[in-house]
Protein backbone atom coordinates (compact mmCIF):
# COMPACT_ATOMS: atom_id res chain seq x y z
CA UNK A 1 0.00 0.00 0.00
CA UNK A 2 1.54 3.65 -1.00
CA UNK A 3 0.41 6.38 1.39
CA UNK A 4 -1.21 9.44 -0.75
CA UNK A 5 0.04 12.71 0.51
CA UNK A 6 -3.05 14.42 2.51
CA UNK A 7 -5.12 11.73 2.77
CA UNK A 8 -4.06 11.39 6.73
CA UNK A 9 -5.08 15.05 6.62
CA UNK A 10 -8.43 14.10 5.47
CA UNK A 11 -9.34 11.55 7.74
CA UNK A 12 -7.77 13.72 10.74
CA UNK A 13 -10.12 16.20 10.12
CA UNK A 14 -12.81 13.89 10.03
CA UNK A 15 -11.80 12.12 13.05
CA UNK A 16 -11.25 15.25 15.08
CA UNK A 17 -14.81 16.62 14.28
CA UNK A 18 -16.10 13.79 15.30
CA UNK A 19 -14.48 13.25 18.30
CA UNK A 20 -15.56 16.88 18.82
CA UNK A 21 -18.92 15.68 18.36
CA UNK A 22 -18.12 13.09 21.15
CA UNK A 23 -17.23 15.87 23.39
CA UNK A 24 -19.86 18.02 23.01
CA UNK A 25 -21.95 14.41 23.85
CA UNK A 26 -23.84 14.00 20.60
CA UNK A 27 -25.56 10.59 20.34
CA UNK A 28 -24.80 10.28 16.91
CA UNK A 29 -22.40 12.21 14.24
CA UNK A 30 -23.51 14.80 12.41
CA UNK A 31 -22.13 15.04 8.52
CA UNK A 32 -22.92 18.02 5.88
CA UNK A 33 -25.66 17.28 3.63
CA UNK A 34 -23.33 17.12 1.10
CA UNK A 35 -21.25 14.50 2.27
CA UNK A 36 -24.65 12.85 3.63
CA UNK A 37 -26.41 12.51 -0.23
CA UNK A 38 -23.38 11.30 -1.80
CA UNK A 39 -23.47 7.52 -2.41
CA UNK A 40 -20.75 4.41 -3.99
CA UNK A 41 -21.88 2.16 -6.33
CA UNK A 42 -22.92 -0.90 -5.81
CA UNK A 43 -20.10 -2.56 -7.53
CA UNK A 44 -17.68 -0.49 -6.04
CA UNK A 45 -18.97 -1.12 -2.68
CA UNK A 46 -18.88 -5.29 -3.29
CA UNK A 47 -14.98 -4.30 -4.34
CA UNK A 48 -14.35 -2.68 -1.04
CA UNK A 49 -15.92 -5.15 0.96
CA UNK A 50 -14.60 -8.30 -0.74
CA UNK A 51 -11.50 -7.01 -0.34
CA UNK A 52 -11.97 -6.23 3.56
CA UNK A 53 -13.81 -9.18 4.33
CA UNK A 54 -10.57 -11.18 5.06
CA UNK A 55 -8.91 -8.59 7.28
CA UNK A 56 -12.12 -7.90 9.15
CA UNK A 57 -12.64 -11.84 9.68
CA UNK A 58 -9.57 -11.93 11.44
CA UNK A 59 -10.21 -8.67 13.28
CA UNK A 60 -13.65 -10.22 14.73
CA UNK A 61 -11.57 -13.34 16.46
CA UNK A 62 -9.98 -10.69 18.70
CA UNK A 63 -12.75 -8.38 18.98
CA UNK A 64 -16.17 -9.39 21.12
CA UNK A 65 -18.50 -7.42 23.69
CA UNK A 66 -16.42 -8.13 26.39
CA UNK A 67 -16.32 -5.12 29.49
CA UNK A 68 -19.46 -4.08 28.06
CA UNK A 69 -20.38 -1.20 29.78
CA UNK A 70 -20.64 1.53 26.97
CA UNK A 71 -18.68 4.92 27.85
CA UNK A 72 -20.73 7.27 29.20
CA UNK A 73 -20.75 10.73 30.48
CA UNK A 74 -17.18 12.02 31.43
CA UNK A 75 -15.53 8.64 29.80
CA UNK A 76 -17.52 9.20 26.41
CA UNK A 77 -16.10 12.84 26.43
CA UNK A 78 -12.53 12.01 27.49
CA UNK A 79 -12.34 9.71 24.46
CA UNK A 80 -13.62 12.45 22.15
CA UNK A 81 -11.02 14.43 23.17
CA UNK A 82 -8.72 11.89 22.67
CA UNK A 83 -10.01 11.70 18.79
CA UNK A 84 -9.43 15.21 18.64
CA UNK A 85 -5.95 14.98 19.58
CA UNK A 86 -5.15 12.27 17.61
CA UNK A 87 -7.03 13.95 14.91
CA UNK A 88 -5.01 16.91 14.66
CA UNK A 89 -1.53 14.82 14.93
CA UNK A 90 -2.91 13.24 11.43
CA UNK A 91 -3.54 16.63 10.71
CA UNK A 92 0.01 17.40 10.52
CA UNK A 93 1.91 17.35 7.50
CA UNK A 94 5.09 14.90 9.61
CA UNK A 95 6.18 12.35 6.89
CA UNK A 96 6.04 9.05 9.07
CA UNK A 97 4.71 10.39 11.86
CA UNK A 98 1.08 9.25 11.50
CA UNK A 99 1.19 5.13 11.42
CA UNK A 100 0.87 5.08 15.30
CA UNK A 101 -1.88 7.92 15.73
CA UNK A 102 -3.59 6.02 12.90
CA UNK A 103 -3.23 2.39 14.71
CA UNK A 104 -5.09 4.15 17.71
CA UNK A 105 -8.15 5.26 16.08
CA UNK A 106 -8.32 2.40 14.42
CA UNK A 107 -8.45 -0.17 17.46
CA UNK A 108 -10.14 2.40 19.88
CA UNK A 109 -13.04 2.87 16.63
CA UNK A 110 -13.30 -0.76 16.68
CA UNK A 111 -13.69 -1.02 20.02
CA UNK A 112 -16.41 1.45 20.18
CA UNK A 113 -18.21 -0.38 17.36
CA UNK A 114 -18.02 -3.70 19.06
CA UNK A 115 -18.69 -2.91 22.21
CA UNK A 116 -15.19 -4.43 23.47
CA UNK A 117 -14.39 -2.84 26.50
CA UNK A 118 -11.07 -4.37 26.64
CA UNK A 119 -10.04 -3.25 23.03
CA UNK A 120 -11.45 0.03 24.25
CA UNK A 121 -8.98 0.50 26.81
CA UNK A 122 -5.87 -1.36 24.18
CA UNK A 123 -7.05 1.41 21.43
CA UNK A 124 -6.51 4.19 24.70
CA UNK A 125 -2.87 2.68 25.38
CA UNK A 126 -2.32 2.28 21.72
CA UNK A 127 -3.03 6.32 21.26
CA UNK A 128 -1.05 7.13 24.26
CA UNK A 129 1.99 5.48 22.45
CA UNK A 130 1.59 7.27 19.93
CA UNK A 131 0.95 10.46 21.51
CA UNK A 132 4.30 9.78 23.49
CA UNK A 133 6.29 8.75 20.62
CA UNK A 134 5.04 12.09 18.94
CA UNK A 135 6.18 14.14 21.31
CA UNK A 136 9.20 12.87 21.40
CA UNK A 137 9.82 13.59 17.46
CA UNK A 138 8.40 17.17 17.80
CA UNK A 139 10.64 17.26 21.02
CA UNK A 140 13.72 16.42 19.14
CA UNK A 141 12.85 18.57 16.23
CA UNK A 142 12.56 21.75 18.40
CA UNK A 143 15.72 20.86 20.17
CA UNK A 144 17.82 20.37 16.69
CA UNK A 145 16.37 23.08 15.41
CA UNK A 146 17.04 25.43 18.47
CA UNK A 147 20.59 23.81 18.61
CA UNK A 148 21.36 24.50 14.86
CA UNK A 149 19.85 28.09 15.30
CA UNK A 150 22.48 28.90 18.91
CA UNK A 151 25.55 27.32 16.70
CA UNK A 152 24.64 29.59 13.73
CA UNK A 153 24.45 32.47 15.48
CA UNK A 154 27.45 32.03 17.52
CA UNK A 155 29.05 31.67 14.17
Amino acid sequence: MIPLPGISSLFGMLIAVTGGQMVLGHRRPWLPKALLGRSVRRADFARMVDRAQPYLERFERFCKPRLTVAPQGLAERLIGLLLVVLGFVLLLPLVGANLLPAIGVAILSLGLIEADGVMVLAGIAASAIALAVFALIVGTGFYAVTHFLDQVSAW
